[in-house]
């Protein structure tokens, strides 16, 4: 739907439209990944591919840190 709209505005050049529509997929991103990062969903989606078990013998990545044996935290703010 997004990308159907965003063509519709560049070939009708509408820049404002298409700078807004950009404006939106961006903050969407932003508010959306650290949050879905929290979310049991994502803990579930690391824990069923693998990663997690890859995560305990590997390292866990700087922006996720192992809380409990089998629980782990991930936030963005920790690569700042």
């Amino acid at each position: 739907m997004i990308l159907r709209r965003i063509t519709e505005h560049v070939n009708a050049q509408n820049w404002f439209a298409i700078g807004l529509d950009f404006l939106i997929v961006v903050v969407g991103v932003f508010i959306g990944i650290p949050r879905y990062r929290q979310s049991p969903e994502f803990k579930q989606r690391i824990r069923d591919s693998g990663v997690h078990d890859y995560w305990r013998k590997a390292g866990f990545p700087k922006q996720c840190q192992p809380v409990e044996p089998d629980d782990f935290r991930c936030d963005l703010a920790a690569l700042r």
